[in-house]
């Protein structure tokens, strides 16, 4: 490009050669033309690689890391290698719906709305949109994203975010999710969450944690996968563990859940015992603490296949789930029609 971008769009991709390309056609296709796309390839297999190779768009930007890493840090180095002075997180599998651009430009140089991060809603492809359900309170700080947190049942949408954030805030470097990162961007700086649709998620890639039916046991990365969450929760604990308890019980919960069940499946069964008894502090007439309990004395194996029947069970339960209402005041538009 000839002029500094004014957004970098970073979209990590691992096998997805048949869905990357309508990703970064969608955001090619945006009115808003100050835009880079840093295409981050995971270490694929297939030919994602050169499906993006072969666009020869100056736009786009090819990152390959030689060993497959996750989403995090994939991220991670998209951010890295940016130009623009802000950042959009959109998946390979996923879509940015026509006039996204404009309109975080509109926002991001309104000197009356002021935000760090704005997060636009998502629309599944079964009809469910996300964040659901939507919160009451758009513009949050620690204590907003803490009560967000707790209640959100679908929490996902397609982030804008300033890039010097990133300076003291990065995504973790491991596969897990983004639940430390949320949590110490929340007590830095000011998310605001925009009642507006531009971002369309596909759930019909085979490649989706979502989707996947597989009932084999990949012993390698099950262990490996368990021992980065207990990394990762554990440093959710030392950061945010006070104010988690307090103002966001479910959530404090959940992460002695996943210590519970990462330790004993990582191979430390001592350690999820440990912390099974600290849930069993914390809610004592819980069926589910006492069942952990049981879990992990019987080791990784039985906790493992609980897992599986608990994430598929848990699948089933969001495709259920209604289209939320949106509560938010409307951010006042500047020009160019809102996707609806």
């Amino acid at each position: 490009m000839n002029s500094k971008p004014y957004f970098s769009i970073v979209i990590p991709v691992f096998n997805r050669e048949k869905e990357v390309l309508r990703a970064i056609k969608s955001c090619l296709a945006q009115d808003f033309q100050a835009f880079e796309i840093l295409v981050v390839d995971d270490a694929s297999t297939d030919q994602s690689a050169a499906v993006v190779e072969g666009l020869q768009d100056k736009r786009v930007r090819l990152i390959r890391q030689a060993q497959n890493r996750g989403v995090c840090p994939a991220r991670n180095t998209g951010v890295q290698a940016a130009a623009g002075e802000w950042i959009v997180f959109l998946d390979s599998d996923d879509e940015m719906l026509p006039g996204c651009l404009t309109r975080s430009f509109e926002l991001t140089t309104d000197p009356s709305v002021t935000a760090d991060r704005f997060g636009f809603l998502f629309r599944y492809d079964d009809g469910r949109l996300s964040p659901h359900p939507y919160p009451t309170q758009c513009v949050m700080g620690y204590r907003e994203w803490l009560d967000f947190a707790e209640h959100a049942l679908l929490s996902d949408s397609l982030w804008v975010m300033k890039a010097t954030t990133f300076r003291d805030c990065r995504l973790p470097d491991g596969r897990v999710g983004e639940m430390s990162y949320n949590l110490d961007f929340a007590s830095k700086y000011r998310t605001r969450l925009v009642p507006e649709i531009f971002g369309l998620v596909h759930t019909d890639s085979a490649d989706r944690l979502s989707s996947s039916k597989s009932r084999t046991i990949d012993w390698t990365g099950a262990r490996d996968r368990a021992r980065d969450d207990v990394a990762n929760m554990g440093a959710v604990l030392a950061r945010h563990g006070s104010a988690l308890r307090q103002f966001a019980p479910g959530k404090y919960r959940l992460v002695l859940q996943t210590l519970i069940v990462s330790h004993t499946i990582g191979g430390s069964r001592l350690a999820g015992v440990c912390n099974a008894f600290h849930l069993l502090l914390f809610r004592p007439r819980s069926p589910r603490s006492w069942m952990l309990l049981i879990l992990a004395l019987l080791g990784a194996r039985a906790m493992y296949r609980a897992r599986l029947r608990n994430n598929r069970q848990s699948n089933d339960e969001a495709r259920t789930q209604h289209e939320p209402s949106i509560g938010c005041p409307q951010v006042p538009a500047t020009g160019g029609a809102v996707t609806r």
